[in-house]
Parts: structure tokens; sequence; C-alpha cells
């Protein structure tokens, strides 16, 4: 069996019965609900957003009609992010398999399996992300040293060893990268201890890196899907779909000022600062329902705030959420609140202390074409590498995170 572009739709028909994004949902469970729409073509598309009626009302017949206005409305023009995932196969692996169903299988497999997890990763980095394309932000370095702390350890599951890392002291969303773009390479992470080492004085590599700097996969800077919030620990961004902090006069979300009615066109924002964490997730899911017009069905949380707020409340139910794959559901956690139950998705991509809340259905990917997919628009399902003696395996596609309708949604601080 020789690898051809047919064989090649084959395996992948029988690799991915439920489609190519499917094999993504295992380790990532909100991209498993969030709405999928692959026909979002052309440069972009505009979004209406109608957050005031107008004044046309009064209990005075005359006084709504002299004071009747047009309602007021945003229109964000929503435009696609371009990611992709490079999966490699070594030469001679490649040509031992020709004539071995199975073994073309296991090396096309090992290949579309790498692709995949990078994308994967950048996806669920852009989604707990502002779109300014920030993966950690430096804790702690000592000039001359090839090691750096990062502010926690869910921020060094952003990284892998051999990743190709820039630097900025800006979040990707204004400024510019550090030493002209200059990069150190990732040669070991250690979790516990937050840190990130390379080969050699970080500071050498990229001149000025120091404590404070965002850090990013090069080529990441300002040029990735807008997710829900800043990856920040105590961050103060005002950029997302649902920000930290609410955007101000001056704001550009997609082309939209949003600050005419932050909660309408940002959601609501919750951070006492001190609490039990049930007490806290209470009050703010009462708030958004108060405040924003919307009631929302579930909470995006990390598992060790999950497993904490769990320890105060021992009376729990599961349920088996629905995806867009008949045979894929997404375990959740029912919980009862003032707005009625609400199902908490375990999110493992999502940051410490930081709860996002929402209503399924109104998060949504939209692509251009199916995403992921294998770039063989041209029949060469895998390419000779001109540098190695390597076969690759292109995929990815052109997407956007988009939340069409923002009543009912809000993220919550907690209290650390």
């Amino acid at each position: 069996m020789t690898i051809s572009l047919s064989t090649a739709v084959e395996i992948t028909k029988r690799t991915y019965p439920n489609g190519q994004i499917a094999a993504l949902y295992k380790n990532f469970p909100t991209l498993a609900l969030a709405k999928k729409r692959t026909d979002f073509r052309g440069e972009g598309e505009y979004l209406l957003w109608k957050y005031a009626p107008g004044a046309g009302g009064s209990s005075a017949f005359a006084n709504a009609q002299t004071n009747a206005s047009a309602g007021s409305r945003l229109r964000p023009f929503i435009q696609r992010k371009k990611e992709y995932g490079i999966g490699a196969v070594d030469g001679e692996m490649w040509e031992a398999s020709q004539g071995d169903k199975y073994a073309v299988v296991r090396a096309f497999n090992e290949a579309s399996a790498d692709a995949d997890y990078n994308i994967e990763r950048a996806l669920a980095v852009s989604l707990f992300g502002n779109g300014g394309g920030a993966r950690a932000k430096v804790a702690a370095y000592t000039a001359t040293q090839s090691v750096c702390t990062l502010q926690n350890e869910f921020q060094v599951r952003n990284f892998e060893v051999g990743m190709v890392v820039q630097a900025s002291t800006a979040d990707g969303t204004s400024g510019a990268l550090k030493d002209s773009g200059n990069t150190f390479t990732v040669t070991a992470l250690d979790v516990t201890a937050k840190t990130v080492t390379s080969g050699s004085a970080l500071d050498t590599q990229i001149t000025g890196f120091a404590t404070n700097d965002y850090l990013f996969r090069q080529g990441d800077f300002g040029n990735v899907m807008t997710g829900l919030f800043t990856m920040e620990q105590g961050g103060t961004s005002k950029n997302g779909w649902v920000p930290v902090t609410a955007p101000t006069s001056g704001d550009s979300h997609f082309g939209a000022d949003r600050s005419a009615n932050v909660v309408r066109n940002a959601g609501f924002r919750y951070a006492p600062g001190s609490g039990q964490i049930e007490e806290v997730l209470q009050d703010f899911l009462a708030q958004i329902a108060a405040y924003s017009t919307g009631v929302p069905d579930m909470l995006i949380m990390n598992p060790v705030d999950v497993s904490n707020l769990t320890k105060e409340w021992t009376s729990r139910t599961t349920t088996n959420l629905p995806t867009d794959v008949a045979k894929i559901g997404v375990k959740a956690i029912q919980y009862m609140t003032p707005v009625g139950e609400v199902s908490i998705i375990v999110e493992p991509n999502c940051p410490r202390f930081r709860v996002c809340a929402g209503v399924r259905g109104q998060l949504q990917l939209w692509s251009a074409g199916a995403f992921p997919k294998i770039l063989m628009e041209d029949g060469n399902t895998v390419l000779r590498k001109t540098s190695a003696d390597e076969y690759e395996l292109r995929k990815g596609g052109y997407a956007q995170w988009v939340i069409p309708d923002l009543r009912g949604w809000g993220v919550c601080t907690l209290p650390s």
C-alpha cells in the first residue's frame, strides 16, 4: 500500500470517523461543546449587537414621541486567523512502510497525531487568551541564567520541549517583540517548579529578557484567535470576548467600541477578593442574571478550582452533555444555583482562579471549511522536506472564536 491522495483520504476516514476536530475533544471539553460553523467565507462577517432600544418610551405619548430615537448597535467585523500543525515521519520509516498497509497507517497516524496535538494546544491557548498570543508571564528571572519561573504551574503546560519562544513587555495586543524577535528554544520544563529552561542564558539569546516579560510561541505575537480573557494571573487586560477588566472608551473589539454598555457588549465581571468559593460563585451567577439580561447555564473551571469547590459542597450529580458528534459527550457536574441548575465544565486548559460563565451554544468556532484539515488541495498528501530526510504532513485551517450573543456571559476572579 503506497500513500496517494485516495489512500490518504481512506486512512483519514478510518482514523477520524467523526471528523478530524473530534480527535481533539478528549482533553479539551470546551472545544467539544463549542458550536462549529464551517461556512465562514469571504473577507469576514459582521455581527450585529443591539445594546439599546432607543428612547421612544414614556407613559406620556408626547414624551415618547419627542424622545424617540434609533436603537444603538455595534457591528464587530469578525475575521479569521490561521493555525497550522506540521507532523513529520522519518524517511526510512516512511519508505520501509510502503507495501505494508498496517505500517503505512501507523506512519500516517504518527505524523497526524503530532499535528493534531499542536493544533489542539494552540486552540486551547487562544480560547483562554485575549488574542495577543501570550502563553505565560515571567514571575522571576535572574540575569545570566538559562531558566525562568512562570506565574503558575498551568502556564508551563503551554510550552513543549523544542518550542521556539519569543518575549515582549506587552501581551501581544499592543507593543512589539523584544530584541527584534530573537528567540530561545525550550530544553526542559518543570511543572512543579513552574520553570522553563533553555540551553544558555535567556538574556543572551534575547537581549533585555527580564521578569514580567510575556512569552510567545514564535509567530504568535498578535496573530492568534481571540478568546475569552487574558491568561495572565492577576491580569487586567481589557481584551477578549469577556475581558477581566471592563472596556473603556477607545476599545476596539474587532473594530467595535464596547464601552457604551460594557455588560451587554463584553459580559459581566466579578472579583470579590475574599469569600468561600461556593458563596462567590452563587453571588456571581445571581448578579449575571440580574445585570446582563441573560441566564448562564454553564461554568468553565480549572480542575483544581473544581476540586476546592466540591470540598465545600458534597451533594452533587453528573450529566453527559451532547456535542456535535452523537457518540461523544462531555461529562459535567450539575450545580444548583439561584439561576437554576448549571453545568460545571471541568476544563484543564482554563487558568486557575478564573471562572467563565456562559450559555451553551453561544461559544462558537467559525472556520472557512473544515478545521483542522489536511492541507492537500494540490493533491500532495505528504511532502518531502528539502532540509532533512523526512516527509511532512501539513494540517491547519482558518478560523476564529465567536460569541454572537454575550447575554448571560461573565468572568469571575476567585480569591487566591
